[in-house]
């Protein structure tokens, strides 16, 4: 629109200006071969020899996705495109998702991997992405010699998971890795964001006898120093008021769903010296430190633990101690109160902001390079993963959904940190 005779009277100052709006549908035919079948797999039967049971279960009526995209924006370039503002929203909707259905476990398909069936896959379930995306790009300084260039981008993604229809199930639930029998540790709700963190809500410790015994206990336990719950286990929230601890109070304790993620690129050139700067940003997002739940707890002799199990850290002799100022729980040995149960006491602030990468180059002069024959020549230098700035106890707060279970973002397994990385080169072309 800034070819327009109406806009003229701004051509100083804005140089293009542009609206932008698109509409498609595309189906996803990426869900594997023979998704619609069944297997069978060889199991070993004593002495009769090799036997076969169905790998997985069938359904025959399954199709392709289909996904469906809105997309607004506006580009805008003002003072000879010193200034350049991008900003897109967006809706995208995924239906009839190929998803793998949940059974109940008489089905065969939960218990060990070696024996149980896979659960079919069907389309049953409706997603919605929608959000915004800004994009700046200044030429802050702009001199015969002397250069600096800012790019700046600024999403804000909300997803919800709109229906279940035809599942069976109003919510998916996702366990950690490694424990395919144990309690859910993440939950999508129809209505709600994905992938949410599921377990139960704490409320500090049992401080005295008579807190024990005026305070919902969990189920099935008794009172015990050594078999059961006692004073400085972890007092749990009865969120049903039935005056236990069981599965009916959990509920959602956090969400790894960022807020807004940002990314900062600041480009400095100086003569034949080019420096650049990369930050990277999240904010909003949780992070459940899987890690501190297994080396904080002593359902094993044999496990490492975390220096946050001491009381005192100056008294090693004397850390383990009933201690009403702390929230460590007490020492015990196969946590027979279940302590270490999925609870917000695991569910840390995630946000961060990292430096990324710093780069320095410099291109020689091509007065120089004529006298050894050479077009070009570049040194280089680039350090990535410098350094980041975060309230996560853990080792990376960018921990992102799990390649190996379903259903499950945003929890630390022990996932290997982002390495540090120097690294220098030189081009040379002739």
């Amino acid at each position: 629109f800034s070819d327009e005779p109406f806009m003229t009277f701004a051509s100083d100052i804005l140089s293009n200006g542009r609206v932008r709006v698109g509409w498609g549908q595309v189906g996803n035919d990426n869900i594997g071969s023979f998704a619609w079948g069944s297997s069978g797999k060889a199991i070993t039967v004593g002495q009769m020899g090799k036997g076969y049971q169905v790998n997985n279960i069938a359904n025959e009526k399954i199709s392709w996705e289909t996904q469906e995209s809105w997309n607004f924006g506006l580009d805008l370039n003002f003072l000879r495109d010193r200034i350049q503002f991008i900003f897109e929203y967006y809706v995208k909707t995924s239906k009839d998702m190929l998803m793998t259905m949940q059974l109940p476990s008489y089905m065969g398909t939960e218990g060990n991997d070696s024996y149980k069936m896979t659960a079919p896959k069907g389309n049953f379930g409706e997603m919605q992405n929608k959000g915004v995306e800004l994009t700046i790009t200044s030429v802050n300084i702009d001199r015969k010699d002397f250069k600096w260039t800012t790019n700046l981008q600024l999403s804000h993604n909300k997803n919800e998971l709109v229906s279940l229809s035809g599942s069976g199930n109003s919510a998916l639930y996702g366990r950690p890795q490694w424990d395919a029998v144990g309690d859910f540790i993440s939950i999508s709700k129809a209505g709600e964001p994905l992938y949410q963190f599921y377990g139960y809500r704490t409320d500090g410790l049992y401080q005295s006898y008579e807190d024990l015994l005026n305070s919902p206990r969990p189920e099935g336990t008794e009172i015990s120093r050594t078999n059961g719950v006692y004073v400085g286990d972890v007092k749990f929230k009865d969120l049903d008021g039935n005056g236990v601890i069981n599965e009916k109070d959990m509920t959602v304790i956090g969400d790894p769903n960022p807020d807004l993620v940002a990314g900062l690129t600041n480009t400095f050139t100086y003569k034949g010296f080019e420096l650049s700067l990369f930050l990277t940003a999240s904010y909003g997002n949780d992070v459940f430190n899987y890690n501190k739940l297994t080396l904080t707890s002593m359902k094993s002799l044999w496990n490492n633990q975390l220096t946050a199990v001491l009381v005192n850290k100056d008294d090693v002799a004397n850390c383990y101690i009933l201690n009403s100022g702390t929230s460590m729980p007490r020492i015990v040995l196969g946590d027979p109160a279940k302590n270490t149960r999925h609870s917000d006491r695991y569910v840390e602030d995630g946000s961060y902001i990292k430096i990324k990468s710093i780069s320095l180059s410099y291109n020689f002069p091509k007065k120089w390079l004529s006298y050894v024959k050479l077009n070009a020549a570049k040194l280089s230098a680039n350090l990535s993963n410098v350094y980041t700035f975060t309230k996560y106890e853990g080792m990376d707060p960018e921990v992102g959904v799990s390649q190996t279970t379903r259903y499950v973002s945003g929890v630390d397994i022990g996932r290997y940190p982002s390495p540090r990385i120097m690294n220098f080169g030189l081009n040379i072309q002739f």
